[in-house]
């Protein structure tokens, strides 16, 4: 087979995939096989047939070879697969029309379309590095996360030598639909998104994470560019959201720095899947609200301060929340370095988090704060510096629920330990590892067997410790006494 007929064999894999993932109709196919010869500035091909031999991920990368002046691979990609994803009006049209019959069947349309556009390259996820590891709370999940494409070296350099720009304000906005992207900006030709009904008076909109770092990762965001805030607000749009998609759920990371997310400035919510550690948690303490007796709370058995509502009744969900809510924000006990105000800067606020248990709908409410001091100079409530090694930034609302999302430099980093334990190196003269002693210490490595699994599953104890960093009340006794005193400042 020479050059021209193997790309000639490769554009029909590319025509074929899609096809298959009926992306495009058989009636259609001469014309989608004339675009992209305009896209490779080809003049002529031939229909041929195709076997399963090589995967579109293969097809692609080997095509990269025509492109690659012009483009970086994962923007390569997406370029191809925009010439065969539906057009954002269609897809919209064809999950209002489900949603009426099914709301699973309208998002597993919205996925399919993600998934089959590659816009979730289901072959870069396979890369994350996943395991489960037992604690005094049930089970977390740890991954490390490879599936977020690292910076080209190439895009930083243009980067440099680009204006600046401002369009789009930010990664959620909707005019990301489309765009081309730009050095250090990722191409997002074939982002789709669709409108949920969860506010009277604002639109907004539905898509799935990129890197989906769970089943289903979804994201929420508001048609404005506009702050993220907890307010009673939020829980009527998530509560709203579980009762439309009651297979999913839906949360928010809370809105100050340091214990939000990592876009305060764009109003959004992230959700997916039921699987996450957090909703098998059991309680530890039942709670009284004697405003709301159709309300079931408790307190969570979790490493960070949880608060469950349950009831069939939407609106006393809401309003409780916000109750709760407010007399938090006020709420403070300096004995315990719980600060509400230093200097006319709030620090209490809450990560919810919305489900739907059968009939029910469930409501958590995470209390975060955001205080810091000369010691804790990126909070208090933060993974401490010890645990740096592991975490160092945010804990947000998808760790909140027990998923731990780690760093990729772990991957070498879990390879060079390993590497040094096999040689008798002793861990904490080694340079390039010893920030890692303090939990290594902890193994015990008279058996050298399973190290792999000895090691990840350390980290996995550590990393349960630095949530545990971020819970406001330590001990069961100090929350339900603090939950008393927060229920004195309840309207």
């Amino acid at each position: 087979m020479n050059e021209a007929n193997n790309i000639n064999y490769l554009l029909n894999v590319v025509i074929d995939y899609a096809l298959c993932k009926k992306l495009i109709d058989e009636y259609d196919s001469d014309y989608y096989l004339n675009l992209l010869l305009n896209f490779f500035n080809l003049t002529e091909i031939k229909k041929e047939e195709t076997s399963n031999d090589i995967s579109i991920f293969d097809a692609l990368l080997k095509l990269y070879d025509l492109k690659k002046e012009e483009y970086n691979y994962p923007d390569f990609i997406t370029a191809v697969l925009n010439i065969f994803t539906p057009l954002p009006s269609v897809v919209n049209d064809n999950f209002q029309r489900l949603i009426e019959i099914d709301s699973k069947k309208a998002s597993d349309y919205l996925y399919k379309i993600s998934t089959d556009s590659l816009y979730i390259n289901t072959e870069n996820l396979k890369k994350d590095i996943k395991w489960k590891v037992d604690s005094k709370y049930g089970k977390v999940d740890i991954t490390i996360n490879l599936s977020k494409p690292e910076k080209d070296p190439r895009d930083i350099l243009k980067a440099k030598q680009m204006p600046s720009s401002n369009y789009p304000l930010c990664m959620l906005c909707k005019e990301n639909m489309g765009y081309k992207g730009r050095p250090s900006y990722p191409s997002k030709l074939n982002l789709r998104f669709v409108k949920v009904d969860i506010d009277s008076g604002e639109t907004y909109y539905m898509q799935y994470s990129p890197y989906s770092y769970f089943n289903q990762h979804l994201i929420v965001f508001n048609k404005k560019h506009i702050p993220m805030v907890v307010n009673k607000n939020t829980f009527s749009h998530l509560l709203n959201f579980v009762d439309e998609f009651p297979h999913y759920f839906l949360g928010s990371n809370a809105d100050l720095p340091i214990v939000g997310g990592s876009i305060l400035s764009h109003d959004h919510y992230q959700g997916g899947d039921k699987i996450l550690p957090m909703f098998a948690a059991t309680d530890a303490f039942k709670i009284e609200f004697s405003n709301h007796n159709d309300v079931h709370a408790s307190y969570l058995n979790w490493p960070l301060s949880v608060i469950r509502l349950k009831s069939n009744n939407k609106e006393s969900l809401i309003e409780l929340a916000d109750d709760i809510l407010n007399a938090f924000i006020k709420f403070e006990d300096n004995d315990n370095e719980i600060y509400a105000f230093t200097n006319g800067e709030r620090h209490n606020t809450i990560t919810p988090i919305a489900h739907k248990d059968g009939e029910l709908f469930v409501l958590d409410l995470a209390l975060r704060n955001n205080y810091s001091n000369e010691n804790y100079p990126l909070g208090l409530y933060h993974p401490h510096s010890e645990y740096w090694c592991i975490k160092k930034e945010n804990i947000g609302l998808i760790e909140v629920l027990g998923l731990a999302i780690l760093p990729r430099r772990l991957k070498d980093t879990l390879l060079a330990i390993e590497d040094d334990i096999n040689n008798n190196v002793d861990i904490s003269t080694d340079e390039k590892v010893k920030e890692h002693y303090s939990w290594i210490k902890n193994i015990d490595l008279s058996n050298k067997s399973d190290l792999d699994n000895k090691l990840k599953e350390e980290i996995g104890h550590t990393y349960v410790k630095i949530l545990e960093c971020c819970k406001i009340f330590k001990t069961d006794k100090q929350a339900q006494e603090s939950i008393n005193k927060i229920k004195t400042l309840m309207k």
